[in-house]
């Protein structure tokens, strides 16, 4: 009997972040983010869902699973009651939510990724020359973003 392992959320998040990162045309270099839930075990070995996310800094064609920073939802949804948040405070909020110390800074995005309920991918596009009035429209709104369940 062949044993048959199943990709880890977190692989499958580099394989879809590689691909997307792969065509410049939806994606420029260091542009988008992408990230993925996951129901894992803690350091104690407890259940905790994680939300994985691309750190700052990587290129979606080239990123790895050292790449992502997983963050403990538990910690990361009260924010979602918060009023207002510098962007310093919440860095350093979601400092004290890492799932594994030393794992790079993550997105700025990062709350969008963890108050929605899915997978998310949003890339940034090259900027083109504007040829039409649809274009013109569609220029103010540089990024793409796509809701996988």
């Amino acid at each position: 009997m062949t044993n048959i392992s199943m990709p880890t959320t977190l692989a499958q998040l580099v394989e879809r972040s590689r691909k997307l990162g792969a065509d410049r045309s939806v994606c420029n270099w260091g542009g988008g983010n992408t990230s993925a839930k996951a129901e894992e075990f803690d350091f104690r070995g407890r259940p905790a869902r994680i939300l994985w996310v691309k750190g700052s800094g990587s290129d979606l064609a080239t990123v790895t699973e050292a790449s992502f920073t997983g963050l403990y939802l538990e910690d990361v949804l009260p924010l979602l009651e918060r009023e207002r948040m510098s962007d310093t405070e919440m860095v350093d909020y979601l400092a004290h939510c890492f799932s594994e110390p030393g794992r790079p800074r993550p997105s700025i995005e990062t709350l969008l990724h963890g108050f929605r309920r899915s997978h998310i991918s949003i890339t940034r596009m090259p900027m083109r020359r504007i040829t039409s009035p649809v274009q013109s429209v569609a220029r103010h709104w540089r990024g793409t973003a796509s809701v996988m369940t």
